[in-house]
């Protein structure tokens, strides 16, 4: 027998190095970063995109968008319910449930602004692309 004191295993305790263990710590830490992704396209970049869009085409177009969330690897964005129409009103408005858009760069979009400004002109010309691809 050994002079070393036995520790119990008691729910308290599994529970702690459950919740500090490598795998949930890392799907924490993901899950964060996809959060605030998600929410930082949904708030911030989506009104940027709209006004690039506008400036992008001359004002010929506007554009709004039910939401904008960033694919789960956060290599692509997607784009729910995106309307497309023009400011003069000579054509009929597009309607596309969903657009997704490759973005390589997306994880550090939240942490560099040339990122972000990149990923907005692309966005916004793919976006001007589908009614004009002469534009693009």
């Amino acid at each position: 027998m050994s002079n070393s004191p036995q520790r119990n295993l008691t729910p308290a305790n599994w529970l702690k190095a459950l919740l500090v263990s490598p795998g949930v710590l890392f799907t924490a830490g993901y899950l964060l970063v996809h959060g605030a992704t998600n929410h930082y396209l949904d708030h911030k970049l989506k009104a940027r995109i709209a006004e690039a869009v506008s400036l992008g085409s001359q004002s010929h177009y506007l554009i709004s968008l039910s939401s904008l969330r960033a694919g789960f690897g956060l290599e692509s964005l997607t784009l729910k319910e995106l309307t497309l129409s023009t400011t003069n009103g000579k054509k009929d408005s597009i309607s596309i449930e969903e657009l997704r858009i490759p973005c390589k760069e997306l994880c550090f979009m939240t942490f560099d602004h040339r990122v972000a400004a990149e990923i907005t002109a692309t966005v916004s010309r793919q976006i001007i692309a589908i009614d004009n691809p002469a534009l693009q």
